[in-house]
């Protein structure tokens, strides 16, 4: 059903959607596309604030540098068609893992495909050529990490893919306080729920294995070319 379901999510966004013209419906895609570029021809972080006339020179953060790299480089490659192409193949991705997520948090099959059209038909608000929209994958596959349970043995993998998530998700979205956010809010849901109808012992290690996840997130999205000035901005 994930397959199928992304395939759909794929053809609906630029067959029926016409993901094509719709996707650029927010200008703001444009600059997206010619910072990356720049970026790429030049193999620097732009620092100062290259488009405004107000704030011409000012020092400026690209927090979502890595976004406009990938968007850059699929102009560059096949124009307009292979932006759309790679926004449309980051929303098939998130709805796959939003089925992942489902089946991880024992979701029905059923249930599932009922909310797959509501699900899709509420969200193409957002579809639009911008980094936010790898964010969302980037969410949603965190929170089947979180998710899967295997965290109550915590391993040298978990530490590793966690510190992975927070390093690619703090250069390409700023959404990334949300891994923060999201890790303590399942500490915090794993140890009531434990207390409440689990075990003492299994809740704790859960526990620990979902703040030490969030932790080497944390770290891991220090690793950007900004450092803590990405967070305090």
């Amino acid at each position: 059903l994930s397959l199928f379901l992304a395939a759909v999510t794929l053809v609906y966004t630029l067959v029926i959607f016409d993901g094509l013209h719709k996707l650029f419906r927010d200008s703001d895609a444009g600059w997206h596309i010619r910072t990356g570029e720049r970026i790429l021809a030049s193999g620097e972080l732009p620092r100062t604030d290259p488009y405004s006339f107000t704030r011409a020179g000012e020092p400026w953060i690209d927090w979502e540098w890595a976004a406009d790299v990938a968007a850059g480089a699929a102009h560059r490659a096949w124009g307009l068609r292979g932006v759309a192409l790679l926004f449309a193949v980051a929303i098939a991705l998130s709805t796959w893992l939003w089925v992942r997520l489902t089946w991880a948090a024992g979701g029905d099959f059923l249930l599932a495909s009922v909310l797959a059209a509501p699900m899709l038909s509420t969200a193409n608000l957002h579809w639009l050529a911008r980094p936010h929209v790898f964010g969302w994958a980037l969410l949603v596959g965190w929170m089947w990490m979180l998710e899967r349970g295997s965290l109550g043995s915590f391993s040298r993998f978990h530490a590793v893919a966690a510190a992975v998530f927070g390093c690619v998700w703090a250069n390409v979205h700023a959404s990334f306080f949300l891994g923060m956010l999201t890790g303590l809010l399942y500490a915090a849901g794993s140890w009531v729920g434990g207390t409440v109808w689990e075990g003492q012992v299994k809740s704790l290690k859960r526990t620990q294995g979902c703040l030490l996840a969030a932790l080497f997130f944390s770290l891991g999205s220090l690793l950007n070319p900004y450092g803590l000035a990405l967070h305090r901005h």
